[in-house]
């Protein structure tokens, strides 16, 4: 979480003028109390936009496939998972963010400018992106965004 934490205050220092913070719902072992205090990490940095997910759990991933093998990974049911997203937009709410879809809370719809669209993705805007923001998960949980065998994803480049 501190390099979370050391991430976003660098972006800021380095003058990102928006910045999401993605959150990703039912991660193994996570418990109520884990989601809350990520919730109120999240509210004391305020972002720009904030992405609430639920973990869909792949079934070419690792996670998957060492489930199937055997291993006991706690993961949160979907009427958990949906009680924390909801718990964690009511949240944004009281404290001024507007729900602007199903997955996305913005500070100031006014300002906020989604640059990752088709339109611009591909054409040179800046990204920066640390990576999970991960607490009290296993090491599965960690690896989640890797591809199923834990190697990196492609880079991409991108096109003028």
């Amino acid at each position: 979480m501190r390099d979370c934490l050391e991430a976003y205050a660098q972006a800021r220092d380095a003058g990102f003028e928006q910045i999401n913070i993605d959150l990703l719902a039912g991660l193994p072992g996570e418990q109520t109390t884990s989601w809350r205090r990520t919730i109120n990490q999240v509210v004391e940095l305020v972002p720009d936009c904030v992405t609430v997910y639920q973990l869909e759990l792949a079934h070419n991933s690792t996670l998957h496939h060492s489930m199937q093998a055997g291993r006991n990974v706690p993961l949160p049911d979907w009427p958990t998972k949906h009680a924390w997203v909801a718990d964690a937009f009511e949240t944004l709410e009281h404290v001024g963010y507007t729900v602007a879809s199903g997955y996305m809370a913005v500070r100031d719809p006014k300002r906020w400018r989604f640059a990752y669209t088709v339109d611009h993705f591909w054409r040179g805007e800046d990204l920066l992106a640390p990576g999970l923001v991960l607490e009290e998960v296993d090491e599965d949980a960690r690896r989640l965004h890797l591809g199923r065998r834990g190697e990196e994803p492609e880079r991409r480049r991108a096109h003028p």
